[in-house]
Formats: C-alpha cells, structure tokens, sequence
C-alpha cells in the first residue's frame, strides 16, 4: 500500500486524525472518532516510522471520553474493522492511563475561534 501512497500522506492522516479528534467534541460526534482512527491506521501502515502517529491516538481516546462514549470499545471496533491487530490501536489500549493521556503526548485541552481543540504545548 505505501508505494500507492504520495510522499508525506502518512503526515497528512495524522493530522487529519488529529483534527477529528477535535472535531468530534466540538460535534460531540463518534463518527469523527471513527475516522480518526481508521485514519491513523493507515497513516500508520505506511509511515517509515508509525510511532509518528501514536499521540493522535491519544487524543482520539480523550475525545471519545469526553463525549460519553467508550474509548476501549472504538478502538477494539476500529482494529477489528481493519482485520484485527492492524495499526497498534490495541497496543494503545495496553498502556498505563498516564502514558495514553493526551499530556503525555504533549498536548492540552484548549479553544480556538471555531470552539474546543486540542492543543500542542511542544
């Protein structure tokens, strides 16, 4: 799939998982959640390095908390939507809740013009 893909388009999902994290408190929206990781899954098959893409998963399981639903149960969905341990959305799962926190990651709840984000404090 990668010789498929442009140069940078690994760069491009992550951030655009990023942005659906976002998004989906803004909408309070779990399709948005949804998309993010279905998005970091692939960004993550195709990246030189995956790791790139971990923190966006980070902010996809604090936006899915933070609109009521159930973090643990997206990502188990998304990882089995994609054939099962695809992406490493499991192996986020396993981590302590200090190193899957969106401060971890080097981020912080914040607004912008258009209402609530996520910001990068790095």
């Amino acid at each position: 799939m990668k010789r498929l893909m442009p140069a940078g388009t690994d760069d491009v999902l992550t951030v655009f998982a990023e942005r659906a994290a976002s998004i989906a408190v803004r909408h309070q929206d779990v399709h948005e959640i949804r998309a993010g990781l279905l998005a970091v899954v692939i960004s993550q098959e195709i990246a030189d390095d995956p790791r790139e893409s971990i923190a966006a998963l980070s902010l996809l399981y604090r936006a899915a908390e933070m609109i009521g639903g159930d973090p643990n149960s997206e990502f188990v969905a998304a990882s089995n939507a994609v054939g099962g341990e695809v992406g490493g959305l499991l192996d986020f799962l396993r981590r302590s809740q200090e190193d899957r926190s969106i401060e971890a990651m080097g981020y912080e709840e914040g607004d912008d013009q258009g209402g609530f984000c996520f910001v990068s404090n790095w």
